[in-house]
């Protein structure tokens, strides 16, 4: 291959040629370089970045362990756990953890999630809200988020479940700030509403896709009727 360095024809001259020997792909790699990396090729040799280490979860007498008893305690779920999130381990040590109301099951099939699907899922527990407002209070935390699994088997939802929970945090403590991440409740005013009065400090909705795309990922497209909704309110 031929190079030209330099300014006008009066500055060429030939590009001198590498040098050729047996190193890795990784050794080539000097740390100014940029790797664009592509579908199915091969991890890079050496040193993985720090950030790409997930630490396991587990251990005795650690806030893991301590999140974790409490919960199997009150009969609680979290979507840490139903969605298996591999960075549970570093979120339960630091004390944060998303509470999953409406039990482990949900009434979707989203190709993009892991939880458990089931057209009928068993009832929900009526004493959930208060035991998850029990369990809140006692972790002492200022900040908390409720989801839920989808439960289109309910006439509201599972809105009325997600609210009683508010109250019973907000009657404990209520300093404690509340977010609640919820499904599109099939498009209902009525449980929006419901929940939106709730005492909650956050109301969250996740759009998954966009709308021309929503049908074949979520198989439901109320997100977007619940978008428009604060313009119409």
């Amino acid at each position: 291959m031929i190079g030209f360095i330099g300014g006008g024809f009066g500055g060429v001259r030939r590009r001198p040629r590498p040098i050729s020997c047996s190193v890795s792909s990784a050794q080539r790699v000097t740390e100014t370089e940029s790797v664009v990396p592509k579908i199915g090729a091969p991890m890079p040799e050496g040193r993985r970045p720090d950030w790409f280490h997930v630490p396991a979860p587990g251990g005795d007498k650690t806030r893991f362990s301590e999140l974790t008893d409490s919960l199997r305690d009150l009969n609680l779920h979290t979507v840490c756990e139903e969605a298996k999130c591999p960075n549970i381990g570093e979120c339960w040590n630091g004390g944060t953890a998303t509470i999953m109301l409406l039990g482990d099951t949900c009434t979707r099939g989203c190709k993009f999630c892991a939880i458990n699907t089931a057209s009928t899922p068993p009832p929900a527990d009526e004493s959930e809200p208060f035991n998850t407002a029990a369990a809140i209070a006692k972790w002492g935390i200022n900040y908390v988020v409720l989801t839920s699994v989808d439960r289109d088997d309910m006439p509201d939802g599972g809105a009325g479940h997600f609210a009683q929970t508010v109250k019973y945090i907000k009657a404990l403590d209520s300093r404690i700030l509340v977010e609640c991440l919820v499904s599109d409740f099939q498009g209902r005013r009525s449980s929006v509403q419901a929940l939106a009065e709730s005492g909650l400090d956050v109301y969250a909705h996740n759009l998954e896709t966009v709308e021309r795309l929503q049908r074949f990922v979520a198989k439901f497209f109320f997100s977007f009727f619940l978008a428009f909704l604060p313009d119409q309110a």
